[in-house]
């Protein structure tokens, strides 16, 4: 299983970020597009069909589905880095790729619709420590396989201790003094400016305002 999980992020490391790079997909989503759908006008050409986009129209970059493959790319190495350490290899190098190639696609080619200011980095954090958690666990069952109990329960009291720690970040980031949980200073200016257009005896119009810009900038994973 490990040679095949190898093999998995080997491919998804020379082929899938590379393809990525070129937009090789969004190419042929044009090209299909092209066939269906007429093009005669900018307005025809920004449609999105089908979710068919024209390659000179990237839209927003998908954190859902973007940060969901790279997870379970890190729930594979937790889990296998303990059985056979080489699958660490094909895993650097993925992050390796997958950093440079992101950073320029944000940069570069998607536009910038959504602002969520950093919730979207708790729950990436809390899937990363459920990875950690099945090394954790899969260290000790391997060590309780080879009777060397000592290093079971080290590794149990491991995983307590990083429960605790689990509970102490997850208290961080649900306070509200938490920056995850205030806006960009852009978007809040921006806010700002339109709210003094509006009543301001009327604080109920404000509220909602301010909640409307909120689920405006929220990237649609985390609109629920």
């Amino acid at each position: 299983m490990c040679f095949f999980f190898s093999c998995y992020i080997f491919i998804k490391a020379l082929g899938g970020l590379p393809l990525e790079l070129c937009r090789g997909v969004a190419a042929g989503q044009h090209i299909v597009k092209r066939c269906i759908y007429p093009a005669y006008t900018a307005r025809d050409r920004a449609a999105v069909i089908l979710g068919l986009r024209d390659i000179n129209n990237p839209g927003f970059f998908s954190y859902g589905k973007f940060a969901a493959q790279d997870l379970l790319v890190v729930a594979l190495l937790m889990t296998y880095a303990v059985m056979a350490p080489i699958i660490l290899l094909p895993g650097l190098l993925f992050f390796i790729l997958a950093q440079l190639v992101y950073r320029h696609q944000l940069l570069f080619v998607y536009l910038p619709i959504f602002e969520s200011g950093g919730l979207l980095w708790p729950r990436i954090y809390r899937r990363t420590l459920f990875s950690l958690f099945i090394l954790q666990f899969t260290m000790t069952g391997l060590f309780f396989l080879k009777a060397v109990y000592k290093q079971g329960y080290a590794c149990l009291a491991l995983s307590v201790a990083t429960y605790i720690f689990k509970v102490r970040t997850r208290h961080l980031f649900a306070n509200s003094a938490s920056v995850a949980h205030h806006l960009p200073i852009e978007l809040a200016t921006a806010v700002d400016d339109a709210m003094r257009h509006t009543n301001r005896e009327d604080p109920i119009a404000n509220d909602a305002l301010l909640w409307q810009g909120l689920q405006q900038y929220l990237q649609p994973p985390l609109h629920h």
